[in-house]
């Protein structure tokens, strides 16, 4: 691979970073009516079938994604699967050629960010087990409450906010894990 298409080369984290018209998720007054409206008027057929139930299921969040990927191999865009985010449990991450960024956001549009913009509001998120534990550790150990019934973000920081001190506490917790969890994605 060239340089400069190596430099064009990113991982991205399927949670709305893709297109600037992708849905709003978060904002607070965002709802699944929103979504459902937007989606009509921009996602594929399929998708729009998948959201109107307001469920979501894994199988279909994954069927989701396949058609992503589908769309890209249809248009001969290179990618990677790269994973699942072990904060939420559930955000696919993957890598992708930025050379053809128009084709990637359509593909986008058309097969994913309305359901992945839908998950998380009708499904609890649940970060991995080990890396939990492992937070909740790093806590106790520098005299921070924690009940040990943590299972995601919010539960680990109530205030939902990046700007929160103990956020960036959680987040210094997870620097020493990164080998182990490579895909780390912080959220709200």
């Amino acid at each position: 691979m060239h340089r400069s298409a190596l430099a064009l080369t990113l991982t991205l984290l399927l949670a709305g970073s893709l297109t600037a018209c992708s849905p709003k998720s978060g904002d607070s007054d965002y709802t699944f009516d929103h979504l459902l409206k937007e989606a009509k008027d921009n996602a594929s057929p399929r998708q729009l079938e998948i959201l109107e139930d307001r469920v979501l299921t894994t199988a279909e969040l994954d069927e989701s994604a396949q058609a992503l990927y589908t769309c890209f191999e249809s248009k001969d865009i290179q990618y990677t699967v790269a994973g699942v985010n072990p904060v939420d449990g559930w955000t696919p991450f993957y890598e992708v050629n930025l050379m053809n960024e128009t084709e990637v956001n359509e593909c986008s549009r058309l097969h994913f960010d309305y359901v992945q913009t839908g998950w998380p509001m009708v499904n609890k998120e649940v970060m991995d087990p080990e890396l939990m534990t492992a937070i909740q550790e790093c806590l106790r150990s520098q005299n921070l409450p924690v009940t040990g019934s943590e299972r995601n973000l919010l539960d680990l920081v109530p205030e939902g906010t990046i700007e929160s001190p103990r956020f960036q506490k959680v987040q210094e917790c997870s620097i020493p894990l990164g080998p182990k969890f490579p895909n780390m994605g912080w959220a709200f």
